[in-house]
This record gives structure tokens, C-alpha cells and sequence, in this order.
């Protein structure tokens, strides 16, 4: 198998690496918080039997990827030295800044090539987003050539030596020679049409302007979802979404899916991808569990099969989107909240909430914009229901609970013997100051040494913890100073940026005149 990492051709040497070809990538799209929300849980698909230098890794597929992505953490775990990004270069779009491993060996399946490897730099804090639970991306190129076993129901691919004697009977499409999962699909007026599969988005189906007014015109009763999006690439768009019982892009039809329509920027895109064809849609992790799909990379041959839906007792549409559109309201909340609107994401969190009463992310978003409004109470309840609903990845819950028992003048509890039996990292590290077990010189020396590549990230976060507990001591002064010092970051992306600022506005406020 040929190595095709793709640069673009006059940035090698800065380091520059083209990540993705269209719009829907979460891997990199959230950093620790976006404005005041972490990153709701996403499925996402690993690749089952992939190796570097012999170790097992376990990456995210993502076939809407121009390029494959290794996490600092996971090039130290296999033993690789690598050069760091350079700091003097800002990305364009579809762009991040990553160094370089040494040369090394990767097996993916039955093939193996020899070549270093774009590292990314995580920042050391724990508070990830969930597509950051991999050791990192491998882009569509470097895989294409392979016989693809797709099971996106249990969030993996593997790559097999043969193609399966099953798919006989199966749809069969035309796999385009593109750096995206591209099949191309003939449609009902004779046109061609191209799909794109995307395994870096969440999404059911997302469709072209043109395609999204001709399915809503012909389904003018179906209930819609008015959500909003933000991507790392485009920023904040709006976008309506409905539940179809069943959808055709060109010759395949799915069953039971959220349908959307897609920016114009990524029908823009796909256009470019394929100028003589139209646009059928666009395949996301939750359209791709409706359907077995093996890709035989050798021959240029995709095989799908609808998965039959499951039978459901007095199924109302009204159902099929209270059940499937809460993670919706989830990332319109962060749109919402990252634009400072936070009364509108706690509406919408509180809406994710009726539908799901135990997404836990949506407790742990409307927490978070809680307490920057000031209901310290009902953010208080929330972290409670974060941390009962979802308690062994539940740190940054109890660390901002700790942190508001404190500000209410409520009794610690057992906080410093629950932080004992924590896992080692810069999250524990604000915890034992938090629980008095750490003094602020000490913060400040850990927050230096864990200084992240390109931000200082838990210097921001040092500074809130620090003024949160002079605060709590009634050192109102000595508060002021730390919170002004978060905010002189200008990390927005950080949620410890957004609660400092909230601290210093309620201080100014109640300052004598």
C-alpha cells in the first residue's frame, strides 16, 4: 500500500496538515469546552486492527479526512520521538498545525508502509472531547486500498484479506478515487450522483439545499428541529432537522434516520469533488448504522445493505424525534452558549432533557451555562445528576461541584478522600487544591510545567481555582486579581475563561462606589 499523507505542497516544511476534505470532523473540532459546553459524547467508528511499530492503536476512521492525525499522548505510549509544531503558523481552513514522529512502521489489516507520522499536541487537561478517546485519526487515503468491514452499529471497521461471500445480492456502487469515501449512485432522472460517507460526523443523513426543500415539500407534516452547528472549520450555522421513515440517495434507501440539510459551504465542496455529478447526500455515524457497508478498496467496489428497522409497538413519528433529535438540542446548545446566548442553551438543554431525562451531557452543559448565569443552586443539581448518571467519567463534574459547594458555603464532604483514588493527571492536580491538599504556589508550578502547545490552558484554569477560593475566603481583591489574570488569556474555548469573567462582572457589580 502506497503512503499518501497529504500535505499541501509549499507548507511541508511549516508543518501545516490538511486534516479534512469536508465539513463534519469532531476529532479536532472541540477543544476542552467550547465557550461554556463540553462536547457531547459522539459515536464514532475505531479501527479494529491497526498497529505502529508492532503496538496496537487504537485510531478514529474518519472517512471524510484528507489526512491521518497521532495524539502526542499515544506517540509517547509507543515509544516515538517526534518534533513539535511550530508556534509561529496559524492553519487555514481544513488545517491544523502538527509535528513529526519519526519514520515509522503501521499495519492496517494485511498491509504495512514505513513513514513518519503527523503528531498533534493534546493539551494536557483530562477534559476532552469524547472523539479524543482515541489515539487518533487516520484519514481515508491511508486506507482506501483495503477490503473495509464497516459495522457502524458497534463503532468499528477492520480491514479482512477477501471480501465476504455475503455481500452477494447486495447493492453495489462505485467507489470514486477521491481522499473522501466517495460512491457514486445512479439517481431517478439518470443523472449520477455522488455519497459521501463520513465516519467523522455525527449526523444521520444531511442533504443538498436543493434536495432538503424537494424531501420537506413532500413531507410537509413531519415535525422539524430547529438546531444550530459549529464546526472548527466554518463556525456557527443554522440548520432544521426532521425524521424520515425512510429516505433514497439515488439507488440506496435507509430507513429510520434524522435527516438534515447541509451547509452550502459542503455541497459547495462536494460539488468541487465531483463537478458532473449531483449530490446525492451525506452519510453520518448515525445514518451509518442503518446500513452494512464492506468496501473492497482493491476493485473500486462499495457493498451495502439496508438494515431492516426494528419493530417498534405503536411507533409515532412524534417518537421516532423525541427519541432521536435530543443530541440535537445538546450541540444547538453549544452553538447557542459559544455565542453567549445562554439563556436561549438552557432552553435548549432543558428541551434534550424531556426528550432523554438521562443525557448526561446535557445536564453537564446546562450546568455549566447555569452557573456563569449565577444559579449556582440549579447548576449545583445538575453537576448532581452528571455525576449520578455518569460517575466514572464524572471529575470535571465533581471538581465544578466542589467549587460551588465552596462558593455556597456548604459543607466539603468527603471531596479530599474522593480525590485520593483519582487517576494521576492536571485534572486531579485542581482537585487537590481545591480539596486543600495543594497550596497556590504549588497550582501554579504544576500549571507552568503542563503548559499546553499553543495556549496556556491550565494557566487559565489555575488562575479561576485560585480566585474562586480567595473568594471564598473573602479575599474579594485578591479574587479580582486571579480572575482578571484567566481572562487576560483570552482562552474563550476554555469554560474556566468564561466563569472568571462571569466572577469579575458579579464583583464589579457589587463593589462599593
Amino acid at each position: 500500500m502506497k503512503h499518501r499523507i497529504q500535505f499541501p505542497v509549499d507548507m511541508i516544511n511549516a508543518m501545516r496538515l490538511l486534516l479534512r476534505g469536508s465539513l463534519g470532523c469532531l476529532a479536532l473540532a472541540v477543544f476542552i469546552f467550547a465557550g461554556c459546553a463540553t462536547e457531547p459524547l459522539s459515536p464514532r467508528v475505531v479501527f479494529a486492527n491497526l498497529a505502529i511499530n508492532g503496538r496496537p492503536v487504537h485510531m478514529m476512521l474518519d472517512t471524510g479526512a484528507a489526512s491521518t492525525l497521532l495524539y502526542s499522548a499515544a506517540a509517547k505510549r509507543v515509544g516515538l520521538e517526534f518534533t513539535p509544531p511550530r508556534r509561529d503558523i496559524t492553519p487555514g481552513m481544513f488545517e491544523v498545525v502538527a509535528g513529526m514522529s519519526e519514520p515509522v512502521r503501521v499495519s492496517v489489516g494485511t498491509q504495512t508502509f514505513t513513514s513518519p507520522l503527523p503528531v498533534f499536541i493534546l493539551p494536557p487537561s483530562s477534559r476532552l472531547p469524547s472523539a479524543m478517546m482515541e489515539d487518533g485519526v487516520i484519514g481515508w487515503p491511508e486506507v482506501r486500498d483495503n477490503i473495509l468491514v464497516f459495522d457502524a452499529a458497534h463503532h468499528t471497521v477492520r480491514s479482512v484479506a477477501r471480501l465476504p461471500k455475503e455481500t452477494d445480492g447486495w447493492l453495489k456502487l462505485k467507489v470514486l478515487p477521491r481522499s473522501t469515501l466517495l460512491l457514486e449512485t445512479p439517481l431517478s432522472d439518470g443523472k449520477r450522483g455522488v455519497i459521501l460517507v463520513d465516519t467523522g460526523a455525527p449526523q444521520g443523513v444531511q442533504l443538498s439545499p436543493a434536495r432538503w426543500r424537494e424531501t420537506r415539500a413532500a413531507h410537509p407534516e413531519e415535525p422539524l428541529v430547529a438546531i444550530n452547528h459549529s464546526t472548527w472549520s466554518i463556525g456557527p450555522f443554522a440548520a432544521q432537522a426532521m425524521w424520515a421513515d425512510e429516505i433514497k440517495l439515488g439507488a440506496l434507501t435507509l430507513t429510520r434516520v434524522p435527516v438534515e440539510n447541509m451547509p452550502p459551504a459542503e455541497a459547495a465542496w462536494l460539488n468541487k469533488a465531483d463537478p458532473d455529478a449531483e449530490v446525492a447526500g451525506v452519510i453520518g455515524l448515525r445514518a451509518l448504522a442503518r446500513v452494512d457497508l464492506i468496501v473492497d478498496g482493491q476493485n473500486g467496489l462499495a457493498y451495502a445493505r439496508p438494515r431492516p428497522p426494528a419493530r417498534i409497538a405503536n411507533w409515532s413519528v412524534a417518537e421516532n424525534v423525541r427519541v432521536n433529535c435530543d443530541y440535537l438540542f445538546v450541540r444547538s446548545g453549544i452553538a447557542d452558549c459559544g455565542g453567549g446566548k445562554f439563556d436561549s442553551a438552557i432552553a435548549d438543554y432543558t428541551r434534550a432533557l424531556e426528550i432523554n431525562p438521562k443525557n448526561y451531557d446535557a445536564y453537564a452543559n446546562r450546568a455549566l451555562a447555569r452557573q456563569i448565569q449565577g444559579d449556582f443552586p440549579g447548576a449545583l443539581t445538575d453537576y448532581d445528576k452528571v455525576i449520578e448518571l455518569n460517575r466514572r467519567n464524572s471529575a470535571d463534574a465533581q471538581l465544578q461541584r466542589q467549587t460551588l459547594l465552596c462558593r455556597l458555603g456548604r459543607s466539603p464532604g468527603d471531596f479530599a478522600a474522593s480525590v485520593a483514588g483519582w487517576k494521576d493527571g492536571w485534572t486531579k492536580t485542581l482537585a487537590l487544591f481545591v480539596a486543600d491538599q495543594l497550596d497556590e504556589t504549588a497550582l501554579l508550578a504544576a500549571a507552568e510545567k503542563n503548559d499546553a502547545v499553543p495556549a496556556p490552558g491550565p494557566q487559565c484554569e489555575a488562575f479561576y481555582h485560585i480566585g474562586m477560593k480567595r473568594l471564598c475566603n473573602g479575599d474579594n481583591p485578591g479574587a479580582k486579581i486571579f480572575f482578571q489574570r484567566g481572562v487576560a488569556t483570552g482562552l474563550r474555548q476554555y469554560v474556566e475563561y468564561q466563569f472568571a469573567t462571569a466572577e469579575l462582572a458579579r464583583l464589579n457589580a457589587t463593589a462599593p462606589r
